[in-house]
């Protein structure tokens, strides 16, 4: 029996490299299970280059070609839809990485002037300004805007004006014997 006690720190040792072998194990897979991430890859076939979605999913993939002889590198973005391919037309010698892989959002396909009128559009952009003369409305966006002012009475009647504005546009208010008036509704002009 005290011979097995004996032999019981070597045991342990035997124990402590198995569970060493293990963590190390474990934490090589973490970059393998990381690189599955990455759905598109670069193929080279005869000196063409080609980005190929390996995935199910559209993907947007950014990269970057160095050549030698130039300080700048050229960074391209490309969107490409599941289990598709994107030919890459780069002339001469240089070296071609992927930087990025990330799945396709909505904005990604949205123009910027798309988005740009999508904001507009959502926001007010007519506001009253005070100036020497009196009252003007200005159209603060750079697209057509309709505008209802309200206007209230002191016999507690109510009024209703449209308006519309080019864009940039600025336009008079004129109070016609109102105590209040209120821009209550802002609207790009082709809704």
């Amino acid at each position: 029996m005290k011979k097995d006690v004996l032999y019981m720190p070597g045991m342990m040792a035997v124990c402590a490299i198995l569970i060493i072998a293990v963590v190390v194990l474990l934490m090589l897979r973490l970059p393998a299970e990381a690189a599955n991430d990455r759905c598109v890859r670069l193929s080279r076939v005869q000196g063409f280059e080609t980005l190929v979605n390996t995935c199910d999913s559209c993907r947007n993939a950014q990269i970057i070609r160095d050549r030698s002889g130039l300080d700048l590198p050229t960074m391209r973005s490309f969107r490409i839809d599941s289990r598709k391919t994107q030919d890459l037309f780069f002339k001469g010698q240089g070296r071609t990485r992927i930087t990025s892989d990330e799945p396709c959002n909505l904005e990604a396909g949205i123009d910027q002037a798309e988005k740009r009128k999508a904001q507009e559009s959502s926001r007010k952009c007519v506001s009253p300004v005070q100036t020497d003369r009196g009252i003007v409305m200005v159209n603060g966006c750079t697209t057509c805007r309709k505008v209802i002012v309200e206007r209230r009475f002191a016999e507690g009647g109510k009024n209703f004006t449209p308006y519309v504005f080019d864009a940039k546009g600025v336009m008079a208010l004129a109070s016609d014997g109102a105590l209040q008036a209120v821009i209550i509704d802002d609207k790009p002009c082709n809704i």
